[in-house]
């Protein structure tokens, strides 16, 4: 009887060992935002896609994907050539980011906001880069508040801008990214 229940504790000691060393937490959200600045002094171009998805890991996976079409501008003929000619999204209708937060502590979190870095690779016009990047982290009531800020060149992804509206589209791209991922 005692080797039965002896055998029965060490199987409930092991299974409650292996299951707190394999859970592990993971952030989300749908709602996203993130912006881009191609602005020329001849065109302010500054469009916002706020149904951005995002997924964080506490052990530093990182990972980003939205529609390019959730992209509003103010001006609905700039949003008709952004997603026809430029960004071509009926072709290719995402972009993603998938990488890795270098030495990522989330109980660093508790105490204050930190930065990290970031790596991994980013798609974007059927067209996959390396990004290197710094995220900041802090934890919001709710979740954990993620933000970056990178720039982009549009040669780097063949996003054609033509001669005629060359001096119109900035050929650097400055990208903001905001993200409340919620456990």
């Amino acid at each position: 009887m005692k080797t039965r229940q002896l055998k029965y504790r060490l199987l409930i000691t092991v299974l409650f060992v292996s299951m707190t060393t394999m859970a592990q937490s993971t952030y989300k959200t749908t709602k996203g935002i993130i912006t881009f600045n191609a602005s020329t002094p001849l065109e302010n171009i500054n469009p916002t896609n706020s149904k951005v998805n995002g997924i964080l890991k506490d052990d530093g996976a990182f990972g980003v994907v939205m529609l390019i079409k959730e992209f509003e501008f103010s001006n609905k003929l700039m949003q008709e050539h952004f997603n026809e000619n430029y960004m071509e999204s009926e072709k290719y209708p995402k972009a993603y980011f998938s990488g890795k937060i270098k030495n990522l502590n989330l109980e660093e979190l508790d105490k204050n906001p930190k930065e990290y870095q970031v790596e991994g690779k980013i798609t974007i016009h059927n067209v996959t880069r390396p990004l290197s990047a710094v995220i900041k982290l802090s934890r919001e009531q709710g979740g954990i508040k993620a933000s970056s800020a990178f720039t982009l060149l549009t040669k780097d992804f063949d996003i054609k801008i033509p001669k005629i509206v060359f001096t119109k589209i900035a050929e650097e791209v400055a990208v903001q990214i905001n993200l409340l991922l919620e456990e």
